[in-house]
């Protein structure tokens, strides 16, 4: 079939009728765990799709540089709200369903591990600082942090999708992590940071897929024991199939002519 590649996809049936005998906080947990892991899988593989190679044109690497480094930002602090809402699920004299409690006690005894990785703190605090805010006081404690060769160019496109202007990422990305590694030496170091930080993403989505997993045995498979999932080869348009070795997602847009 010209065009198609064949995608198997296995599903476990489920409707809004199968949850009506499940308590509330249990279906509100299921419902939340599902659309945290859609995201975060989401995330995943479009940051693994943007992964290209620099290239050694600067015009070109400060753009690629920009699009990975959102990507990864922005997944790691959706990983960091999963976490807090999990946590909060476990305080003292909260009244919740029994079950759910334990689900979340689980993922929070886990999390002792992502706590404990060396990369944490930097994810930690870029999430805080970089991420989920844009803080005038933070530029200005980043300034005297940004390296003498910084680009602080604006590059321009007749679409604005396709403009990026690196300054930015220069001082409140790139500034806070040299602020942050200040007692490192050399570049090479910093960029083992970077790499712990992608290390530490695909160590916590191992985490957000083993809640997953649970939380949907305890709250849903537990009632259902009998029904099982299936899986199926469809043909999808081959544009919708990239390969995890070649990244595809682009750093320019355009209209076609004609």
């Amino acid at each position: 079939m010209e065009n198609k590649a064949i995608v198997e996809i296995t599903k476990y049936a489920l409707s809004k009728k199968d949850f009506e005998d499940i308590p509330e906080d249990q279906v509100a947990l299921i419902g939340l765990l599902n659309y945290a892991a859609t995201e975060l899988n989401c995330l995943q593989r479009v940051y693994i799709a943007s992964s290209q190679g620099l290239t050694g044109e600067n015009h070109l690497d400060v753009g690629i540089a920009s699009q990975r480094y959102t990507l990864l930002r922005v997944w790691s602090a959706k990983l960091f709200e999963l976490m807090q809402c999990l946590e909060d699920l476990c305080k003292p004299n909260r009244k919740i369903d029994e079950v759910v409690l334990e689900v979340a006690t689980t993922a929070r005894e886990a999390m002792v591990e992502l706590k404990e990785n060396d990369a944490y703190p930097l994810v930690r605090n870029i999430r805080d600082n970089a991420t989920n805010h844009y803080s005038f006081k933070d530029a200005k404690k980043n300034l005297r942090h940004v390296s003498e060769g910084a680009d602080f160019s604006l590059y321009l496109h007749e679409m604005d999708g396709n403009s990026y202007y690196p300054m930015g990422e220069e001082l409140m990305f790139v500034g806070r992590i040299n602020r942050f590694g200040s007692g490192l030496s050399g570049k090479a170091a910093r960029q083992n940071l970077l790499n712990a930080w992608m290390d530490w993403n695909l160590l916590a989505n191992h985490w957000v897929r083993a809640t997953h997993v649970d939380a949907f045995e305890r709250l849903v498979m537990s009632k259902y024991p009998r029904r099982a999932a299936w899986s199926k080869k469809h043909y999808v348009p081959v544009n919708l199939v990239g390969n995890i070795e070649k990244p595809v997602v682009p750093l320019f847009m355009k209209r076609t002519v004609g």
